[in-house]
């Protein structure tokens, strides 16, 4: 029988896990009262201590589900993930209180239980201003101290301002025309810095001197050596004086 209730639980609250939890919640309460209803039953309970005992540990394991369930459902209205949580399990009380003060616990849970909704949206309130308040939260809303950073969130800062329509319009041509006019200058500065140092006087005479072929000054090599020999001596012409090559101290020669 549990069985087919939780499999009709599943089909009527496929995406509602919070909504089964609360109707098995309401269906184990209803069998705890339906047990103390019954006369034979309830006698037991105030006669017998481990009767009692047994019946004080369902009423700890009912009140323990339904603070449980409020704070899932409070989740659910924040906005939050769900995050199941394992419920108690029976334990063995070797001593019980007495049967009014199990009663009137029993009543508590039972009235949590029919303000389910009402403490759930109050404890969604009081997460919801937790969440604000907290000190060690992720504020995105903190200035940086780069400049460079603050000019990057205040660019974002306009893009997120920008209507859908100028998102698909002019919002994305004018943040296309600003990226394309700052790459421009910075090629437009490039190519002025180029043209600066080609205008340069010095700049100039070093480039025609790198392109100027090599003067006479400089060591020929071996091939230009080959392709151009050096001249050859003319002969003596006839009938000029050769000098006569002088003698060593002044000696003449006979």
């Amino acid at each position: 029988m549990t069985e087919l209730f939780l499999v009709l639980l599943r089909i009527l609250f496929p995406l509602d896990p919070v909504a089964r939890l609360r109707e098995i919640t309401r269906e184990y309460l209803n069998w705890l009262v339906t047990c103390l209803e019954d006369p034979a039953k309830l006698n037991d309970f105030l006669t017998n201590p481990e009767t009692c005992a047994g019946v004080e540990a369902h009423v700890i394991v009912i009140e323990h589900g339904v603070q449980l369930l409020i704070n899932e459902r409070a989740r659910q209205i924040a906005g939050l993930p769900f995050i199941y949580t394992e419920r108690l399990k029976l334990v063995l009380l070797h001593r019980a209180k007495p049967p009014r003060k199990i009663l009137a616990r029993f009543n508590r849970a039972a009235d949590l239980f029919d303000n389910l909704e009402r403490f759930a949206h109050r404890r969604a309130q009081r997460m919801q201003r937790e969440r604000i308040e907290n000190p060690l939260r992720l504020a995105a809303t903190l200035p940086s101290t780069s400049p460079m950073l603050r000019m990057v969130e205040a660019k974002h800062r306009a893009l997120a301002s920008l209507t859908p329509q100028e998102c698909g319009g002019g919002g994305s041509a004018r943040l296309r025309a600003e990226t394309e006019g700052a790459s421009s200058r910075n090629r437009a500065g490039l190519r002025s810095t180029h043209v600066r140092k080609l205008k340069h006087p010095n700049s100039q005479a070093h480039l025609r001197e790198r392109i100027r072929a090599p003067t006479s000054s400089a060591p020929a090599s071996p091939t230009s050596r080959a392709r151009h020999p050096p001249p050859e001596p003319s002969p003596p012409t006839p009938g000029k004086h050769r000098p006569r090559p002088s003698t060593a101290h002044g000696c003449r020669r006979r």
